[in-house]
């Protein structure tokens, strides 16, 4: 694939020639890389016999852009073309739960599981997690969050990519003994990775793409997201605009698999 460079971000790559039959530079505009610094390393002298002007640099594999251009949609919309980005085609809920997002999947092709009880939902999501190697999703509303926390046990013991979403009574009701609500942070702080609130609708794509980063990197593991509102949906109604991305790399696990040195 010719040499490979550094630069600020990672596994950029220099490629020449075409793709498709079209020039590379169709597919991945030259613009947006003129200011890019690149560092080549240990380069092949063969690219000295290249012409510079059909050289391009490409991001290689870290980001796969699922839509080209951002398009304005609600954050239930959001959701769901994320969990498609990553590769999810089982969803297994409690109700009731981000009730937007279930109906905005109708079109992605994602299954979605209504469980018996929280922890039958998160067992489903272990197993589907351990035999399909991709992340496992499971939601429950805020009512039901300290059940699907005493699920994690197993996946947490198991080193299994399960990814909890529950609902979380907006800052306004905290604090007013509100039916069953209690800070759900301390529920997870020992069977998951990480633990993160989603408040705003700019803030999901973020932590989504972050939840599965941790889930799935490392010592593979369950990781938690608080949504707004008792059902999750207090931000879901909301509308903007997205470019939806998805980390190749994390749509599975390992998502780095050591490989030998091929001098080894």
């Amino acid at each position: 694939m010719g040499a490979r460079a550094f630069c600020q971000a990672p596994s950029i790559y220099l490629l020449a020639g075409t793709f498709a039959g079209k020039p590379l530079g169709d597919f991945f505009g030259l613009q947006r890389f003129q200011n890019l610094a690149v560092q080549l390393v240990d380069a092949d002298r063969r690219l000295e016999q290249i012409r510079p002007q059909i050289i391009w640099v490409i991001i290689a594999s870290d980001y796969k852009r699922r839509n080209s251009m951002a398009q304005k949609m609600t954050g239930a919309r959001l959701f769901g073309q994320i969990l498609k980005a990553y590769g999810v085609t089982h969803l297994f809920f409690m109700d009731a739960v981000l009730r937007r997002a279930l109906a905005e999947m109708e079109d992605t092709g994602i299954h979605r599981i209504l469980g018996h009880s929280e922890k039958a939902v998160a067992y489903m999501a272990d197993g589907y997690a351990r035999t399909s190697g991709r992340p496992g999703v499971c939601m429950a509303q805020s009512v039901g969050a300290a059940n699907l926390a005493a699920a994690m046990q197993d996946p947490y013991l198991g080193h299994s990519p399960v990814i909890a979403i529950t609902g979380r009574h907006v800052g306004t009701m905290q604090h007013r003994s509100a039916y069953q609500e209690v800070d759900h942070q301390p529920l997870y702080t020992a069977v998951t990775k990480m633990h993160a609130k989603i408040e705003a609708l700019e803030h999901m794509q973020q932590l989504m793409r972050q939840a599965f980063r941790e889930a799935t990197t490392g010592t593979p593991r369950p990781v938690h997201l608080d949504m707004a509102g008792l059902t999750g949906d207090a931000i879901m109604h909301l509308e903007g605009q997205f470019d939806v991305l998805a980390d190749e790399a994390h749509t599975r696990y390992p998502a780095f698999r050591p490989a030998p040195a091929a001098t080894a």
